[in-house]
Parts: C-alpha cells; structure tokens; sequence
C-alpha cells in the first residue's frame, strides 16, 4: 500500500492521509493537540485562508472515503529479445530461440529474463505460471525435467515440472510450470527476474537432426510468466467544478511514465455511467495526469456522486481501479466541456491519427511549367489538444526549456496567455512563424515527426511562395476538435522530366505520434499541359485514378494508411506538347474519327452502309480510351483499330441486289410484243421490218407479222 506520510499529531500540525492505487480513495483527518494559542491562531488563519487559495472553484466535499488499496494485481510479463520481461503485449516484435540438438547430462539454462518495474507495494500470495512455447523436430517427443526460479529483489521463488519426467510430443506446443510465490514487498528499486533450467532432457525415438527449439519474443510465440505485481496506483483526486461540468483528474503512478496510458486503457465512471471521450493527458513529474470531463445530466441536482476510474493493461489480466465518493455542488452555466491542462499536455504515442491532403494544379504560364499546391494536414485526438494549447502558450515562460512551444516567439500579453481560447493573433502569430522558416527547418520534424522535403517536394529555397495558414474549423476552444495547418506554394519544374511529387514523408520513429496516416492527392492540368507517366514505386497498393477531359486532366491517389510503409515514391512527367495536352489531343482525335468514317461512306458507294452504321458503336471506345487518359500511342492504336475493322466491314460488304438493285426503267421507250397463238409466249418485236418473220421463244413456232 503506498501512502503520503501524515504530519504526526504530536506537532500540532494538520494531518491528512491520502491512499492511492486500486480502489484507492482518499480520506482526511484533522488533529490537534491542547496547545498554546499561537498554534491555534496560526490553524485559525489557515483556514480563513483557505478559501482564497482555492480561487473562484467551489469546494467539493468527500462524502465517503471507502474503498481498500490492493496493490498487487495479475499481469502477463512477456518475453522479449534475449533476456528482458514486458508487460506491453507492443514490445513483442521479433521471435527468439533457445536451441537443443542432443540430450543434456547435467543442468543447462534456457535463458533468463528479468526487468525492473521501478514501483513498490505488496505482493499478494499466489500461484505464478511460466508458460515457454516449444518446437520438436524430427522425435517422437522428448522427456525432460524443468526449473524456473523467479527472484523478486532479494527472494527467491521456484518451481519445477510434475514428478517424474514431464513429456513434450512432438511439434508445436507450450510448456507450463508453476510457481508459489508468497506474500512479499518490492521496493523500487529491486529487480524481478524468471530463469528456466532443464535438469535433464531425452529426446524419444530421435532421427537425423533431432532438436528441440524453446521459442519467445513475438505474436505467434508469446512466451510468459503470469503473476501478481503491484505495477501502479491511481491517485484519485478532488474533481473541480465548472458550472455544471465536473473535471474529474487522475494521476496514474508507475515506472513506466506515459507509456502506461499509451498502451493500456482507462475509464473513468460517474455514478456507473461512462464517461464519454478520452480524457486531457499531461505530465504529473515523472506520472501522468489524465482529466476527464463530465457534464451533469438534466435534472441531476447537487448531492454525492460515486466516481470509478479504471485502467486496463492487459485485455484478460483485469483492471486496476479506484472508487470515492463526493458530495458536489453545481453552479450556474453549462460550464466548458473542455478541460484546460496548466501543463504541456502529452503527445501520446500512437495515440493520434493525421489526415495528409494534397491538391496541386499544373499550369503553362508560356515560359515554364508551374505546380501550385496545398498541403492540408488535419491532426486529431491527442496531438490536436497538443497544437490547441501549443498556441495559447507560445514562448511563455513557464514552459520547460526542451519544449516545441519555447522556441516560438511569443509577444502576447498575459490576459492571451490566460484566457483558455485560441483568438485570432495567436493563430495568425503561429503560422507567421511557420512560414517565415520555421515549418521547413524543424517544427514539422520536431512536432510532427514529418520530413518536410518529401512532403513538400522541395525546400525552402525551392519556391517562389510559401504561404501558411492555421484552420481551426470554427472552433477557437482548447478541445480534441480536429485542427488544420495549411501549406500553400508555387514552384517551377521542367517540362518532359520526372518531377519528385511526393516521398515518403514519416520520418521512422520507434515510438510513432500517429496511429494512422490517411492520404488523398489530386493532381489537376490545365488545357494546355499534360501528363506524360505517372511514377509509382510503394510497398502497398495505392488506390490511383487518371482522367483527362477537354480542358484540363485530373490524377487522384489515395491510401487509407500510409504509416507503416517501407517505401512511397510517386513522380509525374509532365508536358507541354500540343500532341498530348488535353484540349488539342481531343481536337486531334475528334478529327481522324471523321475523317476515317468520311472515307469509309466513301468507299461504302454502292453498297450497303448499314454494317458501318452498325460500327459507329466503336466511336465511344475511343471517347473512354481518351476520358482514362491512355497515353497517346495507345490512343492512336485504338484509333487505327476502329478504323481498320471499319475498312474491312466495307470490302466484305457485297454490291447491292434484289430491290436495291432494280433499275429505272422510266425513260426506256416501250417494246412491242406479240403472243404466240399455239403456247401464248409473248414475244418482243425488235424490228421494224414488214412482213417480219419471228420465232417463238416459248414453242419455236415461226410467227409472220405482216402489218
């Protein structure tokens, strides 16, 4: 159990007692011995006092202390690299092994871990399991028998495998031990370790390179030892009162800083309801402050309310927790849902998520090739609270030295530094300062963990204009509200070459502000300049789309997380050649379509054209071939193939027959006939000849026209 040492009453000085850890409330007493009247007179004007410097918060009496501080509590304690224990399932990033190949005849360690939690408190008695993954190769099995020892600071505790040989089949599997492990105290200082020793080892029914390998280290083989460890306390504290919003604070103490609210998670509960939202994390010394925010309900009058904070390490390990009742009094006004941190507040780690927004336009101003661009980088969470209050703060003197904030000039009066709201100056002020240099040469690396180079694709001296701008997206409040710094500049690239248009830009960071990096670029042309090849080299897919309409292109990239990547490398080329620009390209095409029809009714003359017309239903694949933005090679190919299938349509296409054929026979004078009386075959008479012999055409019969 820790506690804050009370004055001893035998002084005659206030006593108070505060318990703090799981369950931990806090209870005070007053105590005062029969003295003089000096001592009470100086108790007498303690409490006058009092009142004044508790500011203008109202004074929220603890109801009840109630509640018993157990400082152990079960946790996983996960092998890691060659010999260290964790409790943060994170640092299991790489598989280790321990290799046996033949039978062992005396004692052989494993390995041995140890880490030092850099905490105090009691542990409680219990039973501690060391669980090892194993692999056998090429046995039926081995037979062994094991040792682990746990040292917790000066004692030892061990435990060994069941009576008689223990049998591993072979395989994959894990290898279990328990260990009792009494009551004890760990002071800060003292160090907790595990070793494992094998006693003896025969592999069963072995063959060529048999071996058995003891596994630790990573996802797959997450090799442990479950125990009890007083690991924390939480420090419940007195919540303050804001109209009818309560700021209810925490301070979480460990070894482990802020890293404890980075890997676990915390709930904070209000008559056991919870609380919405992440709580404001700021430094408290070497621990953590977190401060929660909690707005009355309607109708919820003054009177006591039961506040639960809770942490969570380990997902199937249980919680640390503290409970305490308080006896509250309202005040008028809604009150700020916002809680304002008098201290730097924390970038947690991966605790954040940005949003990288890229629109460039491409344009031919007659002389050179000039990319004008915006970068959008909107911060959530964590690192928005973060640049919030970073700009109500900058360059005051009650930052620490090492701090971002302390190395922007700040000429603000004191009534700005303390009104909690970010006002226009101080936006304005920041982005000043970033575009007068300070965004290039190190506040995107410095706070952001971003490579300014690759971002921007360029330097400082690279661009004709630099503009910065801060959208607060009509919040000036010091919130979790998404925040927004703006990069506005224009430069100059060559025409026909490659043009570096983004890298990447997260700089590689073991312990990374950002949980998730979204991406979104478009890449706009004029009419009158093109891109030649889009440039993409990344270990992930990107989501990529390239349109070209008449008067302008259009490229969209995108990727829902770009954080991990080992590599992005996106590069354009573009071009001013009238052949490829958007608008003479259409020009272009709109024209060879024509003139390949036009030639082809031409050559269609006397034929049927209806096969042709048929073919027209190709026209709009040339118009998509043009809208995708097929380079123009292919473009050219896929004209050439429509007007070839035309061109072969019209030649196997035959003349025209039967009613199509049928000749005008208007203007040919009439032809005389004359029946045959024996077969009534009508015969023409093609002469004018009298008398006229004709034969029949039908019988053969000799027909004599006299008249």
């Amino acid at each position: 159990m820790f506690w804050k040492e009370p004055f001893e009453l035998t002084t005659q000085r206030i006593a108070t007692r505060h318990c703090v850890g799981l369950k931990g409330a806090t209870e005070g007493t007053l105590g005062m011995e029969a003295g003089d009247g000096r001592h009470r007179s100086l108790i007498l004007v303690f409490f006058l006092l009092c009142p004044i410097a508790l500011g203008g918060f109202p004074l929220v009496e603890i109801a009840r202390a109630a509640g018993e501080c157990c400082d152990s509590q079960p946790v996983h304690l996960f092998l890691i690299q060659a010999d260290d224990l964790s409790p943060f399932e994170s640092d299991l990033d790489g598989v280790q092994k321990k290799s046996l190949s033949s039978s062992i005849p005396s004692e052989e360690s494993i390995g041995s871990w140890s880490f030092n939690p850099e905490y105090h408190g009691q542990t409680a008695a219990s039973t501690w399991t060391f669980i090892i993954h194993f692999e056998v190769e090429n046995a039926a099995g081995v037979q062994l028998n094991a040792t682990v020892n746990i040292d917790i600071g000066p004692n030892r505790y061990s435990g060994q495998s069941a009576a008689g040989d223990t049998y591993l089949p072979g395989g994959s599997g894990t290898l279990e031990l328990d260990i009792e492990v009494e009551s004890d105290t760990l002071v800060s200082s003292d160090t907790v370790s595990v070793e494992l020793v094998m006693s003896s080892l025969v592999f069963v029914i072995p063959t060529g390179g048999a071996r058995i390998d003891f596994m630790w280290g990573d996802d797959d083989h997450d090799s442990r030892i479950e125990g009890d460890l007083p690991l924390l306390d939480i420090d419940l504290q007195t919540p303050l009162v804001d109209g009818r919003t309560l700021h209810i604070p925490a301070i979480l103490r460990s070894g482990f800083g802020q890293r404890l609210v980075e890997e676990g998670v915390m709930t904070c509960l209000v008559d056991g309801d919870v609380v919405q939202g992440e709580p404001v994390k700021a430094p408290a010394g070497q621990d953590v402050k977190a401060t929660w925010s909690w707005s009355a309900p309607e109708g919820h009058q003054d009177g006591k309310i039961t506040v639960e904070i809770r942490y969570s390490l380990q997902a199937n390990t249980g919680f640390w927790q503290a409970i305490s009742e308080f006896d509250i009094q309202l005040e008028d006004g809604e009150g700020s849902s916002n809680f304002y941190s008098e201290s730097e507040p924390l970038r947690t780690i991966h605790g954040s998520s940005l949003e990288v927004v890229i629109d460039a336009d491409l344009e031919n101003d007659g002389d050179n090739l000039v990319i004008t661009r915006t970068t959008r980088l909107t911060m959530y969470d964590d690192m928005a609270y973060w640049l919030r209050w970073g700009m109500t703060n900058q360059g005051a003197d009650s930052l620490d030295s090492d701090s971002v904030w302390s190395q922007l000039s700040g000429s603000y009066s004191e009534e700005q530094l303390t009104d909690k709201v970010i006002d226009s100056m101080e936006s304005e002020g920041l982005a000043n300062s970033l575009q007068a240099g300070a965004l290039s040469t190190w506040f995107l690396e410095a706070a952001l963990q971003l490579e300014p180079e690759h971002l921007l694709s360029g330097t400082f001296n690279d661009f004709h204009t630099l503009q910065v701008r801060i959208d607060l997206h009509q919040d000036n409040s010091v919130s979790k509200r998404e925040v927004s710094i703006l990069v506005s500049t224009t430069q100059s690239i060559e025409d026909g070459e490659y043009f570096d248009l983004l890298q990447q830009f997260i700089l590689p960071q073991s312990d990374s502000y950002w949980d998730k990096v979204s991406l979104l670029l478009s890449v706009k042309t004029d009419s009158q300049s093109a891109l030649l090849d889009v440039h993409d080299k990344t270990s992930e897919p990107l989501s990529i789309s390239h349109e070209r309409w008449v008067t302008h292109e259009i490229l969209i990239i995108s990727s829902d997380d770009v954080l991990e990547w080992n590599r992005l490398d996106l590069r354009i080329k573009p071009t001013t050649n009238p052949l490829f620009t958007p608008l003479y390209l259409f020009v272009i095409c709109t024209l060879l379509t024509v003139i390949m029809f036009g030639a082809c009714l031409l050559l269609a003359k006397g034929k049927t054209k209806k096969p042709l017309l048929l073919e027209t239903v190709l026209i709009p694949l040339i118009g998509v071939a043009y809208w995708i933005a097929y380079p123009m090679e292919t473009l050219g190919a896929i004209m050439g193939l429509v007007g070839g299938c035309w061109a072969v349509t019209i030649l196997i296409t035959p003349r025209r027959s039967g009613g199509d054929s049928i000749v005008d026979t208007s203007s040919i004078p009439e032809v005389p006939t004359i029946s045959c009386p024996k077969c009534t075959t009508s015969n023409p008479v093609i002469s004018d000849i009298r008398p006229l012999r004709l034969p029949c055409g039908g019988c053969g019969r000799v027909l004599k026209i006299v008249g």
